[in-house]
């Protein structure tokens, strides 16, 4: 799995775009709280040594040691500009769309949410983008201090510390997809 492929309406071949994206608050808690979310996140890795860099969100519904995203998928064009989009308001890196490779598609069941005392769920398209070393420290200097321990940054998990470690096991997945 590689791509997602889009369809425009046949009748209407336009993409269609709503002109306002975002819901107040209280609206979106009550989506969250009914439905399942689309977004996307991104595993980012070198391949010399092999591994995958990670991060300490400080935020449900994740909280602990996990990939960057999680943002919404909104109107945009397809996945890879979307996790484009996430990693530009995580971290304030810009990376352009087709550096992003889908790897992973993930259904989360989630105990409890950033929203509230509540469980929710997530459809997340993940994806792949080897760094540079540079882009890694840029990522990690950029990371939101609003979602992410900024004194962890983002760091390298090999197989073996992924184990170790216990990370959620869609991240052992992911070294497995990319490696």
């Amino acid at each position: 799995m590689n791509k997602i492929r889009s369809y425009l309406d046949p009748l209407y071949p336009v993409n269609v775009q709503t002109k306002n994206q975002h819901l107040s608050d209280s609206a979106y808690t009550e989506v969250v709280q009914k439905m399942i979310i689309p977004c996307t996140d991104v595993v980012f890795y070198q391949k010399n040594p092999k591994a995958v860099y990670l991060a300490q969100r400080s935020i449900f519904p994740m909280k602990g040691v996990w990939c960057i995203g999680g943002r919404m998928w909104f109107n945009d064009k397809n996945g890879e500009e979307s996790i484009s989009r996430c990693v530009q308001i995580e971290t304030g890196i810009k990376i352009v769309p087709d550096r992003f490779k889908l790897i992973a598609t993930n259904l989360y069941s989630w105990s409890k949410v950033e929203q509230g005392d509540f469980p929710g769920r997530n459809l997340a398209l993940t994806f792949s983008c080897e760094l540079s070393p540079k882009e890694v420290e840029l990522v990690s200097q950029g990371l939101s201090s609003k979602e992410y321990d900024k004194k962890f940054g983002l760091q390298a998990f090999d197989r073996a510390r992924l184990e170790k470690e216990n990370v959620h096991p869609a991240m052992l997945d992911a070294y497995k997809e990319i490696f």
